[in-house]
Formats: C-alpha cells, structure tokens, sequence
C-alpha cells in the first residue's frame, strides 16, 4: 500500500497524539543517500547469502559425519571437495560483509 489511502489507513489506526506526527511524516520528501542504501542492501544480500552458505555447510559436515571414508572414498572426497569451495565462499561473503 502507499500514497494517500496508506496515510488515511494509518491516521484511522493512529492515537489523537500520534495523529500530527503521521501527517507530517507523510508529506515530508524522504532524504536518502543513494550511496548509503546500495551499501544497505548490498550488505543484506550478503548476510542471507551468507546465512544460505552457513546452512548448506552444516547440512555438508553432517551428512560427512554419516559417510564411511573408507568404505565410501569417493563419496566423502567429492563431499570434502563441496565442503572446501562452501568454506571458501563463506570466507569471501564475511570479508565482502566487514567492507559493507
């Protein structure tokens, strides 16, 4: 919702006190730094990309965790080969998420 029915629907919903202040806040301009808000989202991309890669590790050590590396030596290594490139790509999004 937006524009002038999101305004009359939080007015209807808002305290006599908190009426003035939703009124001012609706039609005063937004002051945005372009900058600051692609650095935001840029820095929320990575910390969900980081929480899927995170995930993905743990379900990777767990099913190791299940695997036989003699009986299975080809499974474990491929799975060992996965875990190494997640490892690898954490270590990239926690050093692009410090520079956010």
């Amino acid at each position: 919702p937006g524009g002038r029915e999101w305004v009359d629907r939080l007015l209807g919903l808002a305290t006599e006190a908190l009426r003035p202040l939703v009124t001012r806040l609706a039609v005063e301009g937004l002051r945005v730094d372009l900058d600051d808000e692609e650095r935001y989202a840029s820095g929320m991309l990575t910390a969900l990309e980081l929480i899927s890669v995170e995930r993905a590790v743990e379900q990777l050590k767990s099913q190791m965790q299940r695997t036989n590396p003699v009986e299975e030596q080809q499974g474990f290594n491929r799975l060992f080969a996965e875990l190494v490139a997640l490892e690898q790509q954490r270590r990239v999004l926690k050093d692009r998420a410090a520079g956010s």
